[in-house]
């Protein structure tokens, strides 16, 4: 695959990351643009911490951030939803 991906240009192509919640590559487009390819895996997925039922109510971070929590949640600015 990663042979058919240089062959359409793209370069410097990354191994494999595992970012808990999905695995990607990263390759630079011919116009030098950094584009990440990501899919979700059998071990990890955007439920592998909390159910279902509970996406999207906590701001969860795989293990390997968790240590710069307070440092993240001071960059998300503000949203205003609605009138």
């Amino acid at each position: 695959m990663k042979f058919d991906i240089e062959g359409a240009g793209y370069t410097d192509i990354s191994e494999l990351k595992d970012r808990t919640y999905f695995k990607n590559v990263y390759c630079r487009m011919p116009g030098g643009a950094l584009f990440g390819l990501a899919v979700t895996h059998d071990e990890g997925g955007w439920d592998c911490d909390e159910s279902p039922e509970e996406l999207g109510r906590d701001f969860m971070l795989p293990p390997q951030f968790e240590h710069e929590r307070d440092d993240i949640m001071r960059r998300p600015e503000p949203i205003t939803v609605g009138d």
